[in-house]
């Protein structure tokens, strides 16, 4: 027999407390989801006086821990900004909703609940939290994968009741017409470059730790300890590249945006979704301009990310943003 197709929907809801499961109250459509239940079991000394085997063993502590991945839609975004932020988004705006999502430094992060169906079984994971998002895009293609773990693993719902949320506003998986601004010092709109970039890539880590007290298997709570913010930008080189000038020497302002393209829909039929993540402070630590035969010439740039503390900064390493429907 066929091993049975899974459904590829996840179930979310933010819990109020850490671990403590609530109904689901959205979904995620997701290309893959890997979390698993390490027990810790472990073998101790043979209490016998023959050399037969150890017959006892001990349990330690659970471990769930595990990586999900998908394509950028607005409805995954916002899910996964909130666990690895560790804060809800902030909503503005009237005729459209623009969601910021801010940096939680203080150390209470969110967590939620999320259920997997399987067609002849279900999951329900609780308390789960993210340690790193990283977020990639190849021409007009972007991805995410989120790593992170959970406090318990149980038996979840089935998709009938999941066929009673709400689901993906737009179905076009993608934003196109991804464009980097790099603006020199850390100050938006101060000299700015702007680049199409076929490849880029952003990775946030929180830091995240699971500590474990006496009493309980399970983790007691999360702690997030000294985030950091990396990525890298292909972009094709002309000439004397801008780099050049102030390699190493300068902080930068770095915004990703684009738009999701035409179709997928318009919010009302005239604004385009939007994305943007904003760096405010970084340093480009590697520049390489590869030549290889017949291929055009591109450089690739690394950089890192700092705190931006500055009294009409952002506060953060990064900050994302979205324009979506107030349906959304």
């Amino acid at each position: 027999m066929a091993y049975q197709a899974i459904y590829k929907d996840i179930g979310v809801a933010t819990e109020a407390t850490f671990g403590t499961s609530i109904a689901m109250t959205t979904r995620m459509h997701v290309k893959s989801f890997g979390f698993g239940l390490n027990m810790n079991y472990e073998l101790v000394e043979d209490t016998v006086t023959s050399s037969r085997g150890r017959d006892r063993m001990i349990r330690r502590k659970n471990v769930i821990e595990g990586d999900m991945s998908g394509y950028a839609s607005p409805r995954n975004l916002h899910e996964v900004f909130e666990l690895v932020n560790g804060m809800e988004g902030v909503t503005s705006g009237v005729s459209l909703m623009v969601i910021t999502y801010g940096q939680n430094t203080n150390g209470t992060m969110m967590s939620k609940s999320m259920f997997v169906d399987r067609n002849n079984s279900q999951e329900a994971f609780n308390g789960v939290y993210a340690s790193s998002l990283e977020i990639s895009g190849s021409d007009d293609l972007l991805e995410w994968t989120m790593s992170g773990g959970a406090k318990t693993r149980g038996v979840g719902v089935g998709a009938s009741i999941m066929d009673n949320v709400i689901g993906e506003t737009v179905h076009s998986y993608n934003f196109s017409d991804i464009t980097v601004s790099i603006h020199k010092g850390a100050t938006y709109g101060t000299q700015a470059v702007t680049h199409k970039v076929s490849e880029w890539n952003v990775k946030y880590d929180n830091g995240m730790e699971a500590t474990h007290l006496s009493g309980s298997a399970d983790i007691a709570r999360i702690d997030p300890k000294i985030p950091t913010i990396e990525g890298k930008i292909k972009i094709f080189h002309e000439g004397s590249s801008w780099v050049d000038a102030t390699y190493g020497a300068s902080e930068f302002y770095i915004r990703f945006a684009g738009t999701l393209p035409s179709q997928g829909g318009l919010i009302g039929g005239v604004s385009a979704y939007l994305l943007t993540i904003d760096v405010p402070r970084v340093q480009l630590t590697s520049n390489v301009r590869p030549y290889e035969q017949n291929e055009f010439s591109v450089e690739e740039i690394d950089f890192v990310g700092m705190m931006d503390l500055s009294p009409v900064g952002t506060s953060a390493l990064w900050k994302p943003s979205m324009t979506v429907p107030l349906n959304f």
